[in-house]
């Protein structure tokens, strides 16, 4: 992807063998690409809360090295810049820990008190999304009369009747399918990028 050092390239582009880079779309794969945009994910959340009214609408993400999809969701919240009431991103400090809920209730805390008249989050994963969530419904605010939110995942828990989530899906299998047939077919074109898409899933947090 675009975030390989020099000399992981070097090695891969050696390799002799076809490389697959899955789950993003990187401006120059070092073989091919199959997968979905991050940026337009995050924008397309976005621009759902502007479209539902909200203009107030803040990013909560997680501050971790290396995480280039997380930053590629950020920057298209970013892109929607000129559509909402000022920036507003948190990022919550990532521990060693495997991430859960209580990094969402840490970044909604954070964007209240700097910016308490915060209409939406837009949250970098459902994980996270179900932390602000329940940290809302802790504070007795009404989701999403008073405050709207989305994740990014479409896991098991956003599709639960308690969380209903607004998200983000993707389509996993569809993308190892792909990754599949090309090789199997052979012959890969270099620089092959194919953006098999996302789908916006609207539910009952905004």
């Amino acid at each position: 992807s675009d975030d390989h050092t020099e000399a992981a390239h070097r090695v891969l582009s050696r390799a002799g063998l076809p490389v697959l880079e899955l789950w993003e779309l990187p401006k120059q794969p070092v073989h091919a690409a199959v997968g979905f945009s991050n940026r337009a994910a995050g924008a397309a959340l976005t621009r759902h809360m502007v479209e539902t009214g909200r203009h107030r609408v803040a990013f909560l993400g997680l501050d971790r090295q290396h995480d280039r999809r997380a930053r590629l969701r950020m920057e298209g919240y970013r892109d929607c810049a000129g559509q909402l009431a000022g920036e507003r991103v948190v990022a919550v400090k990532a521990r060693p820990e495997a991430v859960g809920p209580d990094y969402g209730a840490e970044g909604l805390t954070e964007i209240l008190r700097r910016w308490p008249d915060t209409e939406a989050v837009v949250c970098v994963s459902d994980m996270v999304a179900m932390g602000a969530l329940c940290e809302a419904r802790r504070r007795g605010l009404d989701v999403p009369g008073r405050l709207a939110i989305s994740g990014f995942g479409d896991f098991d828990m956003a599709q639960d009747s308690a969380l209903a989530l607004t998200t983000i899906h993707i389509d996993g299998a569809a993308i190892g399918r792909r990754a599949a047939e090309l090789i199997l077919a052979g012959d890969i074109p270099c620089g092959l990028r194919e953006d098999l898409g996302f789908k916006l899933i609207r539910r009952a947090t905004s």
